[in-house]
């Protein structure tokens, strides 16, 4: 920025040199003008002097040739010729004395002008010299700052190469760490790719079981809608044993808590068998993370489960209650009793196949332990092998979602049966006020 601001003071002074020296150009151009114009007025002025001269020493001729006693008659003859001439000398030396004076006083214009002229070069001069000597004094400080700048600016390159040198050394030593530090990461990529391997050829077969276990869970579904449906056409006859009804349904309730217990402790189980194998395979903690996030899941959903299941018996057991109270005893179809019967054999299906999964889980857990003391003896690479129990964790995850529809369809159920027997206490309050 100095160099800049040194090349517009030079540019400038350069500028205001050129005009200085333009105008003074001019104004000695004007001078000599003048110069000529007074040599050539005081030459004029010198012929008119000698031109005065001569008419005066003519007239002093004449007057003492004039004179009264030595006149001729001749000379008296030629006197008024002699002094027409002489009034005429006069009146030219009269002319002759205006012009010079009027050159007089030219002259004198013009040499008070030019010394105006020289006094305003003067000043303009001394101005220039003045400017000048502050140019050149504000370029030599600027050069003095220009160096200045030039000699900090050096010790700033020096310090930032040595600097440069520093992290150069750093870098490389950076780079070297980084060579190892890729070297780790390559090995612990390839050891994760196999247990990625593993576990997307453990998740096809988790998804072959899942489509498996949805088309039975369909098939059941189907079932329970049909006897869902028959129920729901039964109940318009339903009255007469609901004594008998709610036993049974407490009954379902119980084999459904002993279920829902005997699940719990399945689900403990495998918390637990889960907790040993974040122990084991330390490696994958993102896996591991997702495990615990499903067990997180179900026992959110096994602690909504019993609060369902106490909320509906309670509700049960009011309705059937006030239907006792409000209601006569009636006879129930045959058809309602197969229905229950039914449902019964339903309930039983899922505690053998309760029991049929605590019988694997226990298998697994035996498997598990022969897996881990097969492992222990194993180098790092033999141990990252797929884990027998995601599958089995894949079915307890679907039962439990099983569970808990049949929950919800046995709500719905509830809520729709006290309706129903709110809407014939409405009818049987309006048939005995009619």
């Amino acid at each position: 920025m100095l160099k800049v601001k040194l090349k517009d003071v030079l540019n400038e002074k350069q500028h205001v040199s050129e005009a200085a020296a333009i105008q003074l150009e001019t104004k000695t151009d004007q001078i000599n003008q003048l110069m000529n114009e007074k040599q050539e007025l005081a030459f004029e002025n010198n012929g008119l002097r000698i031109k005065l001269d001569n008419v005066v020493e003519k007239c002093y001729i004449t007057k003492e040739a004039t004179n009264p006693r030595e006149q001729n008659a001749s000379d008296l003859e030629k006197t008024p010729e002699l002094i027409n001439k002489i009034h005429q000398q006069e009146s030219e030396n009269e002319s002759l004395k205006d012009k010079i004076e009027i050159i007089l006083n030219k002259n004198q214009c013009a040499q008070d002008a030019d010394v105006a002229a020289r006094q305003i070069e003067t000043a303009k001069i001394n101005n220039l010299t003045h400017e000048n000597q502050q140019l050149t004094s504000e370029n030599a400080r600027l050069r003095s700052k220009l160096e200045e700048t030039l000699n900090e600016h050096q010790s700033i390159v020096d310090k930032l190469i040595f600097e440069n040198q520093q992290l150069c050394s750093q870098n490389k030593s950076l780079s070297e760490e980084l060579e190892e530090a890729i070297t780790e990461r390559q090995y612990a990529y390839e050891t994760a790719s196999y247990q990625h391997q593993t576990d997307t050829d453990e998740i096809n077969y988790l998804t072959c079981e899942n489509q498996q276990l949805s088309s039975e869970n369909k098939r059941l579904q189907c079932d329970l809608e049909v006897a869902l449906n028959e129920i729901q056409h039964a109940k318009e006859a339903a009255t007469s044993q609901e004594t008998k009804d709610l036993d049974k349904v407490e009954n379902l309730n119980k084999k459904y808590e002993t279920l829902f217990s005997e699940n719990k402790s399945l689900r403990n189980k495998l918390e637990a068998v889960i907790n040993e194998k974040q122990c084991l395979y330390e490696s994958a903690d993102s896996q591991q993370q997702k495990d615990k996030e499903k067990l997180d899941h179900l026992m959110k959903e096994m602690q909504q489960l019993v609060s369902d299941k106490k909320r509906l018996k309670n509700k049960l057991i009011s309705v059937l209650k006030e239907r006792r109270s409000t209601e006569a005893v009636e006879p129930q179809p045959q058809r309602n009793i197969k229905k229950l019967e039914n449902l019964t054999k339903k309930i039983v299906h899922l505690v053998s196949e309760n029991t049929k999964l605590q019988d694997q889980l226990e298998n697994i857990q035996h498997r598990r332990e022969q897996h881990f003391e097969v492992n222990a003896n194993k180098p790092q690479k033999e141990v990252n092998e797929p884990d027998p129990l995601t599958v089995e964790n894949q079915h307890l995850v679907i039962e439990n979602k099983r569970l808990k529809k049949v929950e919800k369809e046995l709500d719905t159920e509830l809520n729709e049966r006290q309706h129903s027997e709110e809407a014939v206490h409405t009818e049987k309050q309006n048939t005995d006020v009619l």
